[in-house]
């Protein structure tokens, strides 16, 4: 098995990962490298779960997740989202097996969740799945297992048409 490839970005070592655009480096030129977070490297990838942990999640929220939604954290719990062209960092469901999974699902869905109600203008009932890093967020509103888009500046509600899962 060959090693991951290593990259250099201001001259410092950095590995192939992904990183939500809102924690990455700028680069020169448009866009962003999504290799460098933040000037000391990158969040790792996104572990798999299991579903004990997004049952206890579910349970937590009082709500089932959509499927498509389960099956994406199943597979990688958090890490990024294109949504309508957009980038987004997908909150994880917390996931206890071990002292890493534990980190890397600190910011989980439930807790994310908490913090976005007490914000003003956010949906009643509302879930918080995800965040763009500029204060809008991706949501599931109640009864409804459709992804929406919040705007925090003028609390509206968009429905998201494409999603890259």
């Amino acid at each position: 098995m060959e090693p991951p490839s290593q990259r250099y970005v201001s001259g410092r070592q950095v590995s192939d990962v992904t990183c939500p655009s809102y924690l990455s480096a700028p680069s020169s030129g448009s866009g962003v490298d999504r290799s460098f977070a933040t000037g000391v490297g990158c969040i790792l990838m996104a572990l798999p779960t299991t579903r004990r942990w997004l049952d206890e999640e579910e349970r937590r929220l009082g709500r089932r997740l959509p499927g498509l939604l389960r099956n994406r954290l199943l597979r990688a719990n958090g890490g990024t989202l294109t949504c309508d062209g957009d980038d987004w960092w997908l909150h994880p469901v917390l996931d206890e097996t071990d002292r890493k999974t534990l980190q890397r699902s600190a910011s989980h869905i439930a807790r994310e969740t908490a913090y976005a109600r007490e914000r003003p203008g956010f949906p009643a009932g509302a879930v918080s799945i995800g965040s763009d890093g500029n204060l809008d967020l991706l949501v599931l509103l109640p009864g409804d297992d459709a992804i929406y888009y919040w705007d925090h500046e003028t609390d509206e509600c968009t429905p998201v048409d494409e999603i890259e899962w």
